[in-house]
C-alpha cells in the first residue's frame, strides 16, 4: 500500500482549498526573465544544430524561422534544403539501426519519422511499421527478453498479417506463457477457419485459471534497509510490497515506492531487495531493479530463478464499475492472501499522467505491487494506495498503462517520459492552454495562453486522457506531430519534446510568475495591477468552473493582495496568503489560505 500516495490524498482532502484569518506577510516568488522570442531563433543556430546531427532540433527549428530571414549573399545553403537533410539524416539513422539489429533506437527514429509524415504527406518516407521491427526481433535467437516485442500484439492490428506470421507469433506466446496473446492470435485464426495447432488450443484452455490458481504467479518483494535508531533503541526497516511474474526469465512487476530505497539518489541508507516465492516463503532471493517509474509508480525487477506460474496482460478488456475483482498480496507479510471487492468508479484522475481504478477490495501493507485480477482470474490492474483514513477507498493502476511503459522499462533505469511543457484545461472547444514553462520545448515554438490543441500525432483530441497513451508512447527528444487553433487560425507544429520532471510544477513554482502559477495551479486567470513594497496587488479575470479558486468564491473583477507564496518540497503543496475584496461578499476585505497539490493531472 503507498502510503506516500494516501498521504498524498489526505493533503488533497484535507488542505486542498482553506478559508483563514492569518498574521504575518512574506515576499512572493522570484521572477523568471524574460523568455527568448522566436526572432532569435538564427539562421546559425540552425546550421550549428545540422553539423552536429541535431536534425530533430533543425527540422523543428526551421518551421519557426522567416525564410526571409536567412543570408541572402554567399554560398549559404536554404532552410528547405537544411530540412531535406534533416529528414535524409534521419531515415539514414533509422535504416542504420534497423541493420544493426538495435530495435529501441529504430523505434525511435520510426516515431519521429511518422510524426513528420503526418504534417509533412508529400515527403516520402521508407518505414518498416512497428510489427515488423517486432517480428524482426521474435525472429533474432538469444536469450534477450521477448516479451516487450511480443506485447506490441496485444493492441497492434493483425488482421493484415498473413497465416505463418500469425502461427508464429502464437508458438512464441505458447513458448513465452503468455495467454492473452495466445489468445487473440487464436481468434483471428479461427476467424479465417482455420485450424489450431494442438499446442496453442491445449495452453489457451490451460491458461483458464480462477483467481485462487494464479496464487503461484506472485511474489512478495522485500527490501531490508538496516535498522532504525528511534528513542535509542534500534529497531529493524523493512519494507514489504507484492510483485507478479510477467516473464519466465524472473522479470515481475511491483510499485516503485516499494523499491524507491534502491534507485532513489537521495536515498542515503542501507538497502537490499529480495523476492520470496509463494510456495517457498523461508527463503529469500536477491533481485534487482531493472526499470522504474516513478510518475506511474511502477518498477520492473529480477530475479535469476524462473517462476512456475506468469500473469499477462488484458488491455482490452472493458472495466465496470461494481465488477467483482481480486487482489493478491501480502498484507502485513501474510503471503498468498486473496481478498475480494468491487470496481467503485474508474477514470479516477490520481497520477499525473492516466488514470486509475477506484476499488473496495481491502488494501493493507504489503498490497503494494499486487496483481488486480477479475473473475475470470484475467490481470487487469496493479494495485498501489489506499487511503488510511477512509475504509475501502483503494486504487488500482490499469494493465494498459504499465503495458504502454513496458518497452521502457525492459530498457532498464528511470523510464524517460517526454514533456512539451505546458498545462491545458478542457473547454466545451477542446485543451485549452492555461500555462507554458519557461524554456520548455511549447515556449520555444511560440505556444501561447489560450490556444487550443486539436489534434496530436494525426489523433484529434480534446480530452487530456486522450493525448495521455499519445504522450507516452514518445521517447524524449523525439518530434511530436501537433495541430493548433489561434484566433479560428489552425496552425501546425512538429516539436521537439524533452524529458519530463517527476513533479513538473515543483521547481517552475518556485521561479516562475504568480500570475503565470495561478491558472494552472488555483484555476483563475488573474492580471497584475500594481506592485508594493511588500505585496503585489492583483485582479481576477477569470474563475474555471470547479477549480480550487471557483470552489472558494473568487468572482472575476475581485481585486487581492499577494501577502505570501510559499513552496513546501514534502509534500509538494505551494500555499498563498491573499486579502481579497470579494464581490460575493459586498467587497469586505478577507483573509483566505489557499492550497494547491503541486502532482497536478493537467501538465502534459
Amino acid at each position: 500500500m503507498n502510503y506516500d500516495a494516501a498521504k498524498r490524498a489526505s493533503v488533497l482532502i484535507f488542505l486542498f482549498v482553506s478559508t483563514i484569518t492569518y498574521i504575518g506577510c512574506s515576499s512572493g516568488p522570484k521572477l523568471r526573465g524574460e523568455s527568448k522570442p522566436l526572432s532569435e531563433v538564427s539562421y546559425q543556430g540552425i546550421e550549428d544544430a545540422f553539423e552536429a546531427g541535431r536534425y530533430e532540433e533543425v527540422i523543428q527549428e526551421v518551421q519557426l524561422l522567416d525564410p526571409a530571414s536567412q543570408p541572402q549573399e554567399g554560398e549559404h545553403k536554404s532552410l528547405d534544403w537544411f530540412f531535406m537533410q534533416s529528414v535524409e539524416g534521419l531515415v539514414d539513422s533509422y535504416h542504420e539501426a534497423v541493420d544493426s539489429n538495435d530495435y529501441y533506437r529504430a523505434l525511435s527514429l520510426g516515431r519521429t519519422l511518422v510524426a513528420l509524415h503526418i504534417l509533412h504527406p508529400e515527403i516520402d518516407i521508407d518505414l518498416l511499421d512497428e510489427r515488423e521491427l517486432a517480428l524482426r526481433k521474435l525472429e533474432e535467437p538469444g536469450e534477450d527478453s521477448l516479451v516487450p516485442f511480443l506485447n506490441r500484439f496485444l493492441f497492434e492490428e493483425i488482421d493484415d498479417l498473413s497465416d505463418a506470421q500469425l502461427e508464429e507469433i502464437a508458438a512464441l506466446s505458447v513458448a513465452e506463457s503468455n495467454g492473452s496473446i495466445a489468445a487473440r492470435i487464436a481468434g483471428e485464426l479461427q476467424k479465417r477457419g482455420k485450424m489450431l495447432d494442438s499446442s496453442l488450443s491445449s495452453f489457451i484452455n490451460e491458461r483458464k485459471r480462477s483467481p485462487e490458481e494464479q496464487l503461484p504467479a506472485v511474489a512478495t518483494v522485500w527490501v531490508n534497509r538496516g535498522m532504525t535508531i528511534t528513542g535509542g533503541v534500534g529497531l529493524p526497516d523493512r519494507v514489504i510490497g507484492s510483485g507478479f511474474f510477467i516473464d519466465r526469465r524472473g522479470y515481475l512487476i511491483t510499485n516503485y515506492h516499494v523499491i524507491a530505497s534502491e534507485v532513489d539518489p537521495s536515498y542515503e541508507g542501507y538497502s537490499r531487495l529480495y523476492v520470496k516465492f509463494s510456495d517457498d516463503s523461508d527463503t529469500r532471493i536477491p533481485a534487482r531493479v531493472v526499470g522504474y517509474s516513478k510518475t506511474f509508480d511502477l518498477a520492473l525487477l529480477k530475479t535469476e530463478r524462473e517462476p512456475k506460474q506468469l500473469l499477462s496482460f488484458s488491455p482490452d478488456k472493458t472495466i465496470h464499475v461494481g465488477e467483482k475483482i481480486f487482489a493478491i498480496g501480502s498484507p502485513g507479510g501474510l503471503e498468498n492472501t486473496l481478498t475480494a471487492g468491487i470496481v467503485s468508479s474508474t477514470g479516477r484522475k490520481f497520477l499525473q499522467l492516466g488514470d486509475v481504478f477506484q476499488v473496495d477490495v481491502p488494501i493493507n501493507h504489503g498490497n503494494s505491487g499486487g496483481p488486480l485480477l477479475d473473475a475470470n482470474g484475467e490481470l487487469i490492474g496493479i494495485v498501489f494506495a489506499g487511503i488510511e483514513q477512509f475504509e475501502g477507498i483503494n486504487f488500482a493502476i490499469p494493465s494498459e498503462w504499465a503495458l504502454l511503459l513496458l518497452e521502457k522499462l525492459y530498457e532498464g533505469g528511470d523510464a524517460p517520459l517526454p514533456s512539451i511543457g505546458f498545462a491545458v484545461r478542457e473547454t466545451q472547444e477542446g485543451l485549452s492552454v492555461i500555462y507554458v514553462a519557461p524554456g520548455s520545448p511549447a515556449e520555444n515554438v511560440g505556444i501561447r495562453y489560450g490556444d487550443l490543441l486539436t489534434e496530436f500525432d494525426g489523433t484529434k483530441v480534446n480530452k487530456l486522457i486522450q493525448v495521455h497513451p499519445l504522450l507516452i508512447n514518445h521517447a524524449p527528444g523525439e518530434l511530436a506531430a501537433t495541430r493548433w487553433l489561434r484566433d479560428g487560425q489552425e496552425r501546425s507544429l512538429l516539436i521537439r519534446m524533452e524529458k519530463r520532471k517527476p513533479t513538473p510544477f515543483l521547481p517552475l513554482a518556485k521561479i516562475d510568475r504568480p500570475e503565470d502559477l495561478f491558472p494552472p495551479l488555483f484555476g483563475m486567470r488573474v492580471e497584475l495591477i500594481g506592485g508594493g513594497l511588500f505585496s503585489d496587488r492583483y485582479q481576477v479575470q477569470e474563475v474555471f468552473s470547479g477549480s480550487n479558486a471557483d470552489e472558494t468564491g473568487f468572482s472575476p473583477l475581485d481585486p487581492f493582495t499577494l501577502q505570501k507564496w510559499q513552496v513546501i518540497d514534502d509534500p509538494g503543496v505551494v500555499v498563498a496568503v491573499l486579502r481579497i475584496k470579494k464581490r460575493k461578499a459586498g467587497f469586505l476585505e478577507s483573509g483566505v489560505q489557499m492550497a494547491s497539490y503541486l502532482e497536478t493531472t493537467n501538465f502534459l
